[in-house]
């Protein structure tokens, strides 16, 4: 079944596929149908081909690559050659540049955020990637005309700058209180295939209401209805996903676009909770850091200090230029001391270097902070000590942390 198939680097596993003839029938052969027929796993998990059997009588073979495209196929000679294909695009994948941060957006804490953290630190912090289309002013403004209204400036800012992109972090609380994620903003290019006018023209909105994300029929907008100078943010469920769709629910999400950037959080849990008396110390802390090195230290490093120093993640995985690897716990900062603190380690291993270590890997290798190139927003890399030799992994704290896995 999988003879001529060169997977080059990958690792096999699960290789039902093997038993498969292409010369039998399917129907011949349906005792070894089911979900994990075959995974390929290249860079230790960063790449995945995995080919799999859904369904019964009407079932059919999906061969994925992670979650960047999926093949269907309904009979084992097509599905050789999505296989093929997907390895092609493993490849590929495998030779593009890792996504870089296209907009960063920096504001004061609003006074409604119910984060007390960042009301001690003032500051808060959202970064964008994936930009999909430009957008101009020009067509900004003849949107607002068409519309009606005038858009968020902090959303104008963002459309400008990474139109369609991906928020930094993503997950938000929906008004039952669990958390929803962003996949995308919606574009305000007419040109893209998912924009925000074919959502406009396609669903039956409530009047003074502009959808700006998409999740399938669920659907984050912008409610002019209550305050045209600044409109809230809902999230309203429609019955199904076509045209004549109605509105099943709408919930509440934030008084304003401002406010709703600012409830955005990461999905990771980590351990060691700081007690809340903790916190002006540690903040105290990090600005001595910050004073005797001549930096600035990640806003989002801050915080997951702050509220965890020295703790575990819940999700540990994370990939870099060369492979994956797993957190072990963050380095602790303060005074004293030990195996696990920023001062014992970067004395250790990196004195008289612009490299800020703050977390230990299960592989013994390090996590750090490169402040070489500049002060501020610093990239993340690995630390390998056998080799002495730094691989790159994230352009920023925010977007590693973003990308930890189970």
């Amino acid at each position: 079944m999988l003879d001529g198939i060169n997977f080059g680097d990958g690792e096999i596993f699960h290789n039902i596929l093997q038993y498969f003839d292409l010369d039998v029938s399917l129907e011949k052969q349906d005792s070894l149908l089911g979900e994990d027929l075959l995974s390929v796993l290249y860079m230790e998990g960063k790449f995945i081909i995995d080919v799999g059997w859904y369904g019964s009588e009407n079932g059919r073979f999906i061969v994925t690559v992670g979650e960047d495209s999926a093949e269907e196929s309904h009979d084992l000679y097509t599905l050789k050659e999505s296989i093929i294909r997907a390895v092609d695009r493993v490849h590929v994948l495998m030779k593009e540049p890792e996504p870089k941060i296209d907009y960063r957006m920096v504001f004061s804490t609003p006074e409604r955020a119910p984060d007390k953290l960042d009301h001690l630190l003032g500051e808060v912090m959202v970064e964008w990637e994936r930009e999909e289309s430009q957008v101009t002013v020009r067509m900004l403004e003849e949107a607002e005309r068409t519309w009606n209204l005038r858009l968020p400036n902090e959303l104008r800012n963002i459309v400008l700058n990474c139109n369609g992109g991906i928020p930094i972090p993503c997950f938000y609380k929906n008004g039952r209180g669990s958390g929803s994620h962003i996949e995308s903003l919606l574009s305000f290019n007419v040109s893209d295939e998912d924009n925000v006018h074919k959502k406009l023209s396609t669903y039956s909105f409530p009047e003074r209401m502009i959808p700006i994300e998409n999740s399938g029929r669920r659907m984050l907008c912008l409610d002019y209805r209550e305050n045209e100078a600044e409109p809230g943010v809902v999230l309203v469920t429609f019955s199904d996903r076509s045209s004549n769709a109605q509105i099943e629910e709408e919930e509440k999400i934030a008084p304003s676009f401002l406010d709703f950037l600012a409830r955005m959080y990461f999905h990771v849990n980590w351990s060691e909770e700081v007690s809340k008396g903790d916190y002006p110390w540690l903040i105290q802390q990090l600005e001595e850091v910050e004073k005797e090195w001549g930096i600035i230290l990640p806003l989002h490093y801050k915080k997951l200090v702050i509220r965890s120093n020295g703790g575990e993640p819940e999700y540990r995985r994370f990939f870099h230029e060369i492979g994956g690897d797993m957190v072990e716990s963050l380095l602790r900062v303060g005074k004293e001391k030990d195996e696990k603190s920023v001062i014992e380690v970067y004395e250790k291993h990196f004195k008289d270097t612009l490299y800020y270590p703050f977390a230990l890997c299960e592989s013994g290798r390090i996590l750090c902070l490169d402040y070489h190139e500049r002060k501020e927003h610093p990239p993340v890399v690995l630390w390998d000590g056998e080799s002495d030799r730094f691989y790159e992994v994230k352009d920023t704290f925010s977007h590693w942390l973003d990308y930890l896995q189970s």
